[in-house]
């Protein structure tokens, strides 16, 4: 939720810590002990054990060949993750009070509802096509299969059981071992081996054709499951299937990498510095020829003309007094931007200029579209900001805003049972076709990259 970090640095205000952090400072750790206070509900551990332990062994390792008493900064050092434990507790008690919950605690209180001797449920919960399970998640299963009030079914094929050796079947051959032999397992990898043919091309883009090109023939779309491994190849896979191919999009397109992500760093670049009462010509060049700021230029050839004048002059730096004779709500936006000071000003010019970029944009376009999400995300913000008034820098405003940016995306709307199914890795499990285009299958790419961040080691 957008709000936990807000939330989180109140429990840790809360705590009455002799000397706080400042949310500037907090909110550089906060997403990484949020998602570890996840894993620890997760996995059912003591978080408040956990984290000594941790200190522990940063103390062993860090300063045990040391002789002389720690300095202030080493037992600092130390007095984090003690922090970390208390702040665990803190945390994981507020929400419960509040009667809000994230993944984590939401899977663990239910692992432990279940145990209880009069749980019982209203009708018979089927879990189908699972695989890999927290421990949460398998005691809250393995319970209920066990008490006969819910019915596992899980989608494999004998060719992952059989065999120690394949690691595919590591979890389902556990889940087998403590809930019984699996009902309804396939045999069709080492029966009838499906045939698979391994194409290489010169771009991504032209994976993207060349997977169009093979469904010029098909006649029956639903038999086809098209899986993105990389998910950037979304719009080019759409732009390259055959004319009247129906197909239903069940992934939304990342606004990671889009035009909204590429203006909001060069908005983020131009409001750090504008404390300098001064934009950096390099900036104002790419404003102006922004593709979302083009259609707000009410006078675009003077614009031209300034752009063209600083290039000739070499002229590193522009001050509002350059652009003065343009008129315009643009001219009177930059001006406002480099008088701006603090986090709250700079989020109000941003949400202006988000609702004129949406009123500029054509409707139902992919632009319009992420603009769209582009200011109700600054809308939240605003209003979140609002909400707590922690005092913070612009550079931590922005760090928050391209968080929630990256993990937004632009939902597509279609007809979920009919014509072939655009979808990413995670959406195809469990699901079976008789022909499936995998697209973007590059090293790097599947398996993607582990870069999870985490205090506890692994």
């Amino acid at each position: 939720r957008e709000e936990a970090p807000f939330l989180l640095y109140k429990a840790y205000l809360e705590l009455n810590l002799p000397s706080p952090q400042s949310f500037d400072d907090f909110s550089l750790w906060a997403p990484t002990a949020l998602g570890d206070f996840n894993t620890i509900d997760t996995y059912m551990l003591d978080g408040k054990q956990v984290f000594t332990d941790l200190r522990n062994i940063k103390e062993i390792e860090n300063w045990s060949f040391l002789e002389e008493p720690l300095s202030a900064e080493q037992t600092n050092f130390l007095e984090f993750w003690n922090v970390l434990g208390k702040l665990y507790e803190k945390w994981r008690t507020d929400c419960i009070s509040k009667g809000v919950t994230y993944a984590g605690l939401g899977a663990r209180l239910a692992a432990e509802k279940v145990l209880s001797p009069d749980f019982t449920l209203e009708g018979k919960v089927y879990f189908v096509g699972l695989n890999t399970l927290t421990k949460a998640e398998e005691q809250i299963i393995y319970t209920l299969v066990n008490q006969d009030q819910a019915k596992a079914i899980w989608d494999v094929d004998d060719h992952y059981l059989k065999s120690r050796m394949q690691e595919a079947g590591l979890f389902l051959r556990r889940h087998q071992d403590e809930l019984g032999p699996i009902e309804g397992k396939l045999d069709r990898i080492d029966a009838a081996p499906p045939p698979v043919h391994l194409w290489q091309t010169s771009t991504k883009v032209a994976q993207a054709k060349l997977a169009g090109s093979m469904l010029q023939d098909v006649n029956d779309e639903e038999s086809v499951g098209i899986v993105l491994a990389d998910e950037s190849l979304l719009i080019p896979m759409l732009h390259s299937l055959p004319e009247d191919f129906k197909v239903n999009v069940t992934l939304g397109y990342p606004m990671r990498g889009g035009v909204i992500d590429g203006l909001l760093d060069l908005l983020v670049s131009m409001a750090e510095n504008a404390s300098r009462q001064e934009l950096y010509h390099a900036n104002f060049n790419l404003f102006i020829g922004n593709p979302l700021i083009r259609p707000l230029l009410e006078q675009p050839e003077q614009w031209q003309d300034l752009s063209k004048e600083i290039t000739k002059r070499n002229i590193a730096f522009i001050r509002p007094n350059q652009w003065s004779h343009i008129k315009g709500k643009i001219a009177a936006w930059l001006t406002s931007l480099l008088q701006s000071t603090d986090y709250l000003s700079v989020s109000s010019l941003f949400s202006e200029l988000s609702i004129s970029i949406v009123t500029s944009q054509k409707p139902n376009t992919l632009e319009h579209s992420q603009a769209v999400l582009f200011r109700d995300l600054l809308a939240k913000v605003q209003a979140l900001s609002s909400r707590f008034g922690y005092q913070m820098e612009i550079r931590t405003w922005a760090r928050y805003v391209r968080q929630q940016v990256n993990k937004s995306s632009v939902s597509f709307l279609g007809e979920p049972i009919e014509g072939a199914q655009v979808m990413g890795v995670l959406e195809s499990r469990a699901l079976d076709f008789q022909h499936v285009i995998m697209v973007g299958m590059n090293e790097g790419v599947f398996p993607g990259k582990d870069s999870v961040r985490s205090f506890i080691p692994f």
